[in-house]
């Protein structure tokens, strides 16, 4: 059985490469958020707001651990933005992955896609959703007026249904 200081192993797996703690911990927040499923499996709930929104105080312990124990590499790499980041990849560990996707299936399943659907996205547009969705952990955040700015200025979170004439769904 899988047990919480192997999350970062999942993590990194499922996304096969991670630019930044930052990054890594906003995934595990909107896994643990989103499934719950995940609570009776001992996932993090140790949230806090934090400098750039929610922070899990135990995922930042439990990386370092899998760091130091060689199931996930870290190195530094520049962002195609221009920021240099640590970068995480998973270098051991693999059957801790396959175990927990035969066990817990329907929940590997949702991580997976919530990953994969912010793989691709900038750390901004990760970012602007979750301080969306979860603003009480954006009250500490250092970048909060910047994510906010961008939030108000896009268009993706207005319903344009209401100037729509009524119409059968």
């Amino acid at each position: 059985m899988m047990n919480r200081a192997d999350y970062p192993i999942l993590l990194v797996g499922l996304a096969k490469i991670v630019d930044g703690a930052t990054r890594l911990q906003k995934y595990a927040f909107l896994c643990s958020m989103k499934i719950k499923g995940l609570q009776r499996l001992d996932f993090y709930d140790d949230w806090i707001a934090s400098h750039y929104g929610p922070f899990s105080p135990e995922l930042a312990s439990d990386l370092k651990v899998s760091i130091m124990t060689g199931n996930i590499g870290s190195y530094k790499v520049t962002n195609p933005y221009g920021y240099v980041v640590e970068r995480f990849s998973l270098t051991g560990g693999g059957e801790k992955i396959e175990q927990f996707m035969k066990e817990h299936y329907s929940e590997y399943k949702q991580m997976k896609e919530i990953i994969d659907q912010y793989q691709t996205k900038s750390l901004s547009e990760l970012l602007q959703d979750v301080y969306f969705q979860f603003p009480q952990f954006a009250k500490d955040s250092q970048i909060k007026a910047e994510i906010g700015k961008k939030i108000y200025e896009s268009d993706s979170y207005l319903s344009t249904t209401y100037d729509q004439p009524d119409s059968e769904y």
